[in-house]
């Protein structure tokens, strides 16, 4: 038994595989494997990687190279802030018996010519597509104002046209100030943080006391603040009346 397990050693050392036959009383006692344990050095088994890792650590390799190209000859493009909105100098709004009524930034045309502006102006008017004729002399509104347009009176076959100042909405989302000595209560209270009962006490203090001199006197209104006039006062504008003087005896 000795002789047998001695030369199995052997062959397991020699060609690494068993060739020889191991007789079931060593097979039971555990002699031969023990003595293998003891022969064999230990080899640490080593755990095959994955197949993905090298194509990931060779694409992460070039693609920092790439951004290290792009920085070194500075080729990244840079990134431009959005183009600030055109500002108009005229906004008109269209408004009544039509069928596409807008809001429309009249350029002044660059001929001289008076009659060549409102011929201009009335093919602007006409696309909106009016349901009754156009006048002739057909007036160009003044900025911030729109041109009303309703259907004419029997006996006429014109337009009948009004020239108004727009809403406070309207010139509000266009970035217009309204005009605190002009506007109705309806108009100042489109105003972020103005209400329709603070609009009204604006109204009523002006009928009693005049037109504003400065957009300070609000504060003499009941129920607006200093806190409450910083919030509105980038949405107003005031104009003073012009003083007429009478001519002496």
């Amino acid at each position: 038994m000795r002789e047998s397990s001695k030369t199995c050693l052997k062959d397991i050392l020699k060609h690494g595989t068993i060739r020889c036959e191991i007789k079931p009383e060593a097979r039971e006692r555990g002699c031969l494997q023990k003595q293998m344990d003891d022969l064999l050095p230990d080899s640490p088994v080593s755990s095959p990687k994955p197949p993905f890792v090298i194509p990931i650590l060779l694409g992460a390799l070039a693609l920092s190279l790439f951004f290290v190209l792009l920085w070194r000859f500075n080729t990244i493009p840079a990134i431009q802030p959005p183009p600030a909105p055109t500002r108009c100098s005229h906004w008109i709004a269209l408004r009544g018996s039509l069928e596409y009524p807008k809001v429309v930034c009249w350029r002044t045309p660059p001929s001289p010519s008076i009659a060549t502006r409102l011929h201009r102006w009335r093919l602007k008017v006409q696309q909106t597509k009016p349901k009754c004729r156009l006048p002739a002399n057909l007036p160009l509104p003044p900025h911030g104002h729109q041109l009303v347009l309703s259907l004419p009176q029997k006996g006429n076959r014109f337009c009948h046209h009004r020239i108004r100042m727009m809403r406070g909405s309207t010139r509000l989302g266009l970035g217009l100030p309204l005009q605190v000595n002009r506007d109705t209560a309806r108009d100042l209270a489109a105003i972020p943080g103005l209400s329709l009962h603070l609009a009204k006490r604006i109204i009523l203090y002006r009928k009693q006391h005049g037109p504003f001199q400065t957009l300070h006197d609000l504060v003499k209104v009941k129920g607006i603040g200093h806190k409450t006039m910083e919030k509105i006062k980038p949405h107003l504008t005031w104009k003073k009346k012009p003083q007429t003087q009478r001519p002496t005896p």
